[in-house]
């Protein structure tokens, strides 16, 4: 198998690994206990669509770089990028993103605010 075929694939299967968690999984209260429901048809064919589109998308870059033929900029200065593969920064960059996984749970919830009945 190519290298691009794999790198399709891959990228494919991250979609349905971190979308359908997120999108596809509903927790509902049955009385006392929580129960875990699967998504919705209509969920399941926009996570398939997206993990299609992004299939093509990776599998055809190289063309479509080709097509767009112009050199495109880069996202980060070059003085910005030198400060961020610094060790000091990847450091706190890296304290930054536990804190801030720490406090999601708290402000991130998509659940109800009410209790349940």
């Amino acid at each position: 198998m190519s290298r691009s075929i794999k790198q399709a694939l891959f990228s494919a299967a991250l979609v349905w690994a971190v979308a359908y968690p997120i999108f596809g999984l509903k927790l509902m209260f049955s009385g006392v206990t929580l129960q875990v429901q699967g998504a919705d048809t209509s969920t399941l064919w926009l996570i398939a669509g997206c993990s299609l589109l992004l299939f093509v998308r990776v599998l055809f870059a190289a063309q479509i770089a080709a097509l767009r033929g112009t050199e495109r900029k880069p996202l980060v200065p070059a003085g910005l990028s030198n400060d961020l593969t610094l060790p000091s920064t990847q450091r706190w960059g890296m304290a930054a993103l536990i804190v801030l996984a720490f406090i999601w749970p708290f402000y991130g919830s998509r659940g109800r605010s009410t209790s349940p009945p």
